[in-house]
């Protein structure tokens, strides 16, 4: 098991490595102390940022620093997804247990001014999904969308792709669970 490190403080602006190829950066907007009922928590933002680089401090424009919002697609029937946009902040457990380098700290109010409260919800009405531990993929989301500008046609055909995988698994899973029911029914009669 990997022991976690230090927890962030708020303002804390980390450089993120979410796959292969990509940067970003990501802001720590609160620090929670921890409860009896939880450990330390933060919210931390993603930026839109998404480059073929590490990122360091001087870089950065500072004052032009912002939270991503971001269409998230939900499958909603089978072959129908809808999507709805949603602030991607997150609330994470507030230790680390890979090397996440914070590059600078900023006051998160200039990147974020609403006030954040603990309250848990999906993205949409100032409530934020948990999110565990602190994972490498930490800011994925930046990349989704620089991906959907920059490389859309190949975004798009994994998309499909993976779309097409699931329904088959999902009819498959259905037939399966069917086939089950109708055996337990012609058992019992």
């Amino acid at each position: 098991m990997v022991k976690p490190s230090a927890i962030f403080s708020a303002g804390d602006v980390i450089c993120t490595h979410p796959t292969n190829g990509f940067w970003g950066c990501a802001v720590v907007l609160t620090a929670f102390p921890p409860t009896k009922e939880f450990r330390a928590m933060c919210h931390i933002g993603i930026t839109p940022i998404a480059v073929h680089k590490a990122i360091s401090w001087d870089e950065l424009v500072v004052t032009n620093l912002s939270i991503l919002r971001f269409e998230r697609h939900v499958r909603v029937a089978p072959d129908e997804y809808r999507s709805r946009a949603v602030t991607c902040i997150g609330i994470y457990s507030n230790y680390r247990v890979s090397p996440l380098p914070v590059i600078g700290m900023i006051d998160p109010a200039a990147v974020y001014p609403p006030p954040l409260a603990f309250k848990v919800g999906d993205g949409t009405r100032d409530a934020f999904p948990l999110c565990g531990p602190i994972k490498d993929s930490l800011g994925m989301e930046a990349v989704i969308a620089w991906r959907r500008v920059n490389d859309k046609a190949a975004w798009d055909a994994e998309v499909a792709q993976s779309r097409l995988q699931f329904e088959c698994l999902e009819a498959r899973r259905l037939e399966d669970a069917r086939a089950k029911r109708k055996t337990r029914r012609d058992a019992a009669s």
